[in-house]
């Protein structure tokens, strides 16, 4: 849902200053990739969760190499 949202606001807001960020979501026991969009001066790291981890377009690896679900909460 929230990846939707963040996709009609890329469209509505085309010509603002994003970036794509490369977001590892758990699902169940999987961990699958997601597209998803921040400030070009954010940091991707900045969107992470207890179930997510999102990585910069240069530190993009396989889903199944990120640890998530370990971090403090």
């Amino acid at each position: 849902m929230l990846t939707l949202g963040l996709m009609g606001a890329v469209a509505l807001f085309g010509s603002c200053d994003l970036k794509t960020c490369y977001c590892c979501q758990e699902v169940g026991n999987t961990a699958v990739e997601e597209e998803t969009y921040t400030d070009i001066n954010g940091r991707c790291s900045s969107l992470n969760n207890s179930t997510r981890t999102c990585l910069e377009a240069s530190e993009r690896i396989d889903c199944s190499q990120v640890a998530i679900g370990y971090k403090k909460k």
